[in-house]
């Protein structure tokens, strides 16, 4: 069952990729940037609904309260 699901969300991840690509390209980079980065917080926010929904697994973020205010490099071990 494990291999079905990862085949079918890498299937449909990739088919979603490929329609954003060609949907959302123009929008990209003729939008002012404030409006452009609409597209790559839609792509992954539709990526982390179609890993929540065909994978059947959850993504939790911790630690948020403990970055730093204002601008950071986040590098993880």
């Amino acid at each position: 069952m494990l291999i079905i699901r990862s085949l079918a969300f890498n299937l449909v991840f990739y088919l979603s990729l490929i329609v954003q690509m060609i949907f959302w390209t123009p929008f990209y980079f003729l939008a002012p940037r404030h409006r452009a980065w609409f597209v790559p917080k839609f792509w992954s926010r539709t990526s982390m609904w179609l890993y929540d929904k065909i994978a059947a697994t959850k993504s939790e973020i911790t630690g948020v309260e403990n970055l730093p205010e204002g601008s950071f490099i986040l590098a993880p071990k």
